[in-house]
Formats: structure tokens, C-alpha cells, sequence
């Protein structure tokens, strides 16, 4: 199961979007993955990502869930983004994940 989460303006352009999966994994904590999350070009830097991404940390503690797994790539921005909101280098790897996973986001309950 997929949570999808797609904010639009006013004209009905889409800002922005993320998605987690549901499905639990993880053998020293519960994660979900963060299957994507993308906000247009000409709203970056404006807070919509960190808005987005607080949103799937709400979603992820209703799933009774300790952490989120990205998987970040190597793109440079989309890794500094991450970590510009505390995310931080994951210690469990989650093998099923085909890109590197570099970043993590925890919380404390």
C-alpha cells in the first residue's frame, strides 16, 4: 500500500509530490520507504519539500513507524536537501533497495 501526497496551486498545477510505502522492513527499527518525493523547479528553496516531507513523518508515526528510508541516489542537491533536514547516513541497508541508499530520517516518540 502507497501513500500518496500531491499539493496543487491554485490553477491546479501540481507543486509537488511524495510517496510512502506502507510496508514495514528492518531488522533494528521499523522503516517505510520513501518512494519518491519531487517538488517543481520553480518552488524550491520556498519550504514545500521540508512541508512535505514533515508530512510523511506524521503519516509514519500514525503507522506506528520509527524511521524513513531514502533512497537518495547520488544527486548532490537532493542528498544536501536530506541532511539540511536532519536526516542522516543510514546504518541498516535495506537490500530489496536498487539505488544506494545514503540518507535516513529518525524521530523520537
Amino acid at each position: 500500500m502507497e501513500w500518496p501526497l500531491a499539493p496543487f496551486d491554485s490553477e491546479e498545477k501540481l507543486l509537488g509530490i511524495a510517496t510512502l510505502k506502507k510496508q514495514h522492513f528492518g531488522k533494528s527499527a521499523k522503516y517505510v520507504l520513501l518512494d519518491s518525493m519531487f517538488v517543481t523547479y520553480e518552488k524550491r528553496g520556498l519550504g514545500l519539500g521540508k512541508a512535505l516531507f514533515n508530512l510523511c513523518v506524521e503519516k509514519s508515526r500514525d503507522w506506528n513507524v520509527d524511521k524513513i528510508y531514502i533512497c537518495a541516489g547520488s544527486a548532490e542537491d537532493t542528498i544536501a536537501f536530506y541532511k539540511g533536514i536532519g536526516c542522516v547516513d543510514a546504518l541498516e541497508i535495506n537490500e530489496n533497495s536498487i539505488l544506494m541508499t545514503l540518507v535516513i530520517c529518525s524521530w523520537n516518540t
